[in-house]
């Protein structure tokens, strides 16, 4: 009975090693093709662009975007003065300001501002793919960046967010071009089975496996490079602070993979750099403590944001706008995951497909498990992969603790809306879709060799088998819901997270009528703002004590 298993298993095996071997034939035939990586990034990242502005083109505005508009529609002076004392820096603004100075007072047009920063980041985040783990995978990730339904959603909103998405995913990208050229911290290698050495033996035992694009010889690049990178991420920081100041989240998972990174060099280059500076342990010990000095790059950042910092202590100490008060429970957690899976919370969606969405976490939970068990990966890989998963996981966790903490200080009021996760979305969809590629990329090794045929045990096997198909499954089926969900999400309309509902002020205006004897009254300064660009022709006059909170619109 065990033979005849055997024999099934072997033969299921075979059978599948075969489609996956032609499979890798092709993909390797594209990498000898060096212009299939950029064309298919471009294709991509056009496809992202026109989806997302074909889903927001006809789409009413809401409260967030109108109050964007009503700022960019004053005067330089003014905008920056009400800026001051929002609760937003004003990078976004200034930006939004000169496009809207282009293309006119068009709607659809002045989407396509962050429909275009959508495009931009999802070539980035490739780039950034193929700098982790090789340009084969990073091919495979594209078709769940490009119908990342959540990234969509916020890509034609008339808000910051597609904006510090791509400040985020490039400062990402920067700092890992600065880290793997840092001769003191990690290195990127020739292929998945190099590695290139830290300060001889310290290099070696960093245990960091580069890409199979990024060839680096072993003196390394010039000093006057690795600054360059450091500068631009740097610089990138400080962008980022001033366009959203949920991106200090990202700076700081960036700060706590730096700083293990560190600890992890330090340690185990203890010994090698006492050899190579045997006659002088004390100039062998600080070298180990200048591989902080990346610290200094975050000074740096500091310094370039000086400027806005009084602005920032005023805002945080009188905001201009009511604070969010929503809480960060358990089904908030699962809105958020349904939210980046189909694009609406858990409550709106059916039971069939939250129970897709569970068979989804399994098979990634399965993967990792014999990525990490098995050592199916190599040590950069796997590192990069944490890097990835880190950068969503990370940053919720601390909205979550600070949510918590102030609920327990504000009697129930919490802090977070589900639109703050646009933020990490790009992250969300990088690590998903990197963990079913290498999955599916994945070939049994043993002993350092790749064992093929018929020498290749019925362990191995078994093992290469159900690796790659709960990665090819579980892939195509999230891409179908991801699919599914930009099809629900085009459909309804420009949900809102919030309240649940969709806008319709501009369907309003089409039908509703405005004059000096038929004024229109606006229940709440929300339902005003989001109304006002529509009537943007029309003189606002608030009516003491008539209205609660109302105000009327007149010609």
């Amino acid at each position: 009975m065990n033979d005849t298993n055997d024999f099934v298993v072997s033969r299921c095996a075979m059978s599948f090693h075969t489609i996956h071997a032609a499979a890798r034939r092709l993909l390797a035939r594209s990498e000898r093709a060096r212009w299939i990586f950029p064309v298919c990034v471009a294709i991509a990242a056009s496809l992202a662009t026109i989806l997302s502005f074909l889903m927001g083109r006809n789409q009413s505005i809401w409260f967030d975007e109108g109050y964007s508009l009503l700022i960019c529609r004053r005067s330089w002076q003014d905008m920056l003065a009400l800026t001051a004392v929002d609760v937003h820096p004003p990078l976004y603004y200034a930006v939004l300001k000169l496009w809207m100075g282009l293309v006119g007072g068009d709607v659809p047009l002045m989407r396509l501002l962050g429909c275009l920063f959508l495009g931009a980041c999802i070539a980035v985040m490739a780039l950034l793919l193929r700098r982790m783990f090789g340009r084969r995978v990073a091919l495979l990730c594209l078709p769940a960046l490009v119908v990342g339904v959540f990234a969509l959603r916020f890509g034609y909103e008339l808000r910051m967010y597609s904006l510090a998405s791509l400040i985020s995913v490039f400062g990402t990208y920067a700092l890992l071009r600065a880290v793997d050229d840092s001769p003191m911290l990690a290195v990127a290698g020739a292929g998945a089975d190099k590695s290139i050495r830290v300060d001889d033996g310290a290099r070696r035992d960093a245990g960091l496996m580069g890409n199979d694009d990024a060839t680096v010889s072993g003196k390394g690049q010039t000093e006057r490079y690795r600054l360059r990178w450091w500068v631009v991420y740097g610089v990138t920081v400080a962008l980022g602070m001033y366009t959203l100041y949920l991106t200090a989240l990202i700076w700081g998972t960036h700060v706590v993979w730096l700083a293990w990174l560190t600890c992890r060099v330090v340690r185990r280059s203890r010994v090698s750099l006492l050899l190579v500076d045997c006659h002088n342990g004390r100039e062998a010990t600080s070298k180990r403590y200048w591989t902080w000095r990346w610290i200094f790059v975050y000074v740096f950042s500091v310094v370039l944001y000086t400027p806005w910092m009084p602005f920032l202590l005023n805002q945080m100490s009188h905001p201009g706008l009511p604070l969010v008060t929503r809480q960060l429970n358990m089904a908030q957690m699962a809105s958020i995951y349904s939210a980046m899976m189909v694009g609406l919370p858990e409550k709106n969606i059916p039971a069939l497909v939250s129970l897709i969405l569970l068979c989804i976490v399994t098979g990634v939970a399965v993967l990792l498990a014999e990525f990490h068990f098995r050592r199916l990966l190599t040590v950069r890989s796997l590192s990069m992969l944490s890097l990835l998963f880190a950068l969503f996981v990370f940053p919720l966790t601390l909205m979550a603790l600070y949510s918590s903490v102030k609920e327990l200080i504000m009697n129930g009021s919490g802090f977070f809306s589900i639109r703050y996760c646009s933020l990490l979305c790009m992250f969300f969809y990088a690590a998903l879709a990197a963990t079913f590629a290498l999955g599916a990329t994945h070939y049994e090794k043993s002993g350092g060799a790749c064992v093929r045929g018929n020498a290749m045990s019925v362990d191995g096997m078994t093992v290469e088998l159900r690796v790659r198909l709960i990665s090819v499954v579980a892939y195509a089926v999230s891409l179908a819901v991801l699919a599914g969900g930009v099809v629900s999400l085009w459909s309804i309309g420009n949900f809102n997270y919030d309240s649940s509902s969709v806008p319709a002020s501009r369907q309003l205006r089409s039908q509703i009528t405005c004059s000096r004897k038929h004024p229109v009254v606006a229940v709440d300064e929300y339902t005003y703002i989001e109304a006002a660009y529509y009537y943007r022709d029309i003189i606002v006059s608030m009516i003491p004590g008539m209205y609660r909170n109302g105000a009327v619109m007149r010609r």
